[in-house]
């Protein structure tokens, strides 16, 4: 069943970086295309999307940008908008995000990282936003193993209260999972880095209450690395099924 709550909202997907963790296994690929069940990564990104009823994506490239477009360009058409902003050097995830900004028509947007994928339903991830008081929400997902990731600590009106970074810690928490509804006013913040981290820099900044968590036990993937990768056809394959992607 396809939903439409993403149909007036801007998507922007952050697929600029050099993925040098997976270059080896992907062979001259940009990450976003790296292929999963025999497709590029990318296409299931964007029928994922456009099962929400996404009908603009602003799509933030930089490296072996033009592979991307090409591909997009030479295959399937998709009933969406596709926006190209491509930069000629590394921003990192906040100077991406304020580069692409004057494509941005739509408050909130949804800002995801182009090696990510949650299950989880925008409608209410939306929703949420919109009945907080948070400038960004970050969607969460539960972990058995957060020393890979680093772990959000929430409060428990989901007030976002720290960042714990990678390390040793073996526990069970919740993680950031790469997927942020942010307003107006945040992008509007986001605009004032030329260049930086959108967790390291922008966040950092927020006052308490600014920042909130939308939290579940999702399904989730990122393809960042060699191990994750090998995983992504195993967990990904039941949602290819469903959006009718034949490997």
């Amino acid at each position: 069943m396809v939903s439409r709550c993403l149909s007036d909202v801007d998507v922007i997907i952050l697929a600029g970086g050099l993925g040098s963790r997976l270059a080896p296994r992907i062979g001259g690929k940009p990450k976003v295309l790296a292929p999963v069940n025999g497709r590029p990564f990318l296409e299931f990104l964007f029928r994922w999307l456009s099962s929400q009823g996404a009908k603009k994506i602003i799509l933030s490239l930089g490296y072996l940008a033009d592979q991307v477009i090409e591909y997009i360009e030479k295959n399937e058409k998709y009933d969406m908008k596709i926006v190209y902003a491509v930069e000629d050097k590394q921003l990192g995830t906040a100077g991406a995000l304020s580069f692409v900004s004057e494509y941005i028509e739509n408050y909130p947007a949804i800002v995801i990282n182009g090696d990510s994928f949650v299950n989880a339903d925008f409608c209410n991830l939306i929703e949420f936003h919109k009945n907080s008081s948070a400038l960004v929400t970050i969607l969460s997902t539960l972990v058995g193993d957060v020393k890979r990731f680093g772990e959000i600590k929430v409060s428990g009106n989901a007030d976002i209260v720290s960042f714990r970074e990678k390390g040793n810690n073996s526990s069970s928490g919740y993680i950031n999972a790469g997927i942020y509804v942010m307003s107006y006013e945040a992008l509007d913040f986001v605009k004032t880095f030329d260049i930086g981290s959108l967790e390291i820099d922008v966040f950092s900044q927020l006052k308490l209450g600014d920042l909130k968590a939308y939290r579940g036990k999702f399904d989730f993937i990122d393809i960042g690395t060699p191990q994750s990768y090998e995983r992504s056809s195993e967990v990904l394959r039941p949602y290819f099924d469903r959006l009718g992607i034949i490997s």
